[in-house]
């Protein structure tokens, strides 16, 4: 898995992409502690978007809409 931080990016914080499963896994600079899960997501996708001049507008331009509704991965440290 690679993980990837969006140095210059106002939306994007870091992110991490496996290219075994074609999971992408997002977090935001709004809510640091969440991460969100692309599924289904192509390799160049994920080179473009670390590469975007604009990574948050690549992501709202390309990923946003285009791979289903972002899951939450569970929290395993969570009290249940």
């Amino acid at each position: 898995m690679e993980l990837h931080t969006f140095v210059e990016s106002d939306a994007l914080l870091k992110g991490s992409y496996d290219p075994s499963t074609h999971l992408m896994r997002l977090w935001f600079k709004s809510n640091p502690d969440r991460a969100y899960d692309y599924q289904r997501v192509p390799a160049h996708i994920w080179t473009e978007l670390k590469a975007a001049q604009s990574a948050g507008r690549y992501f709202r331009q390309n990923i946003q809409d285009q791979y289903g509704e972002p899951r939450v991965p569970a929290n395993p440290w969570r009290r249940r």
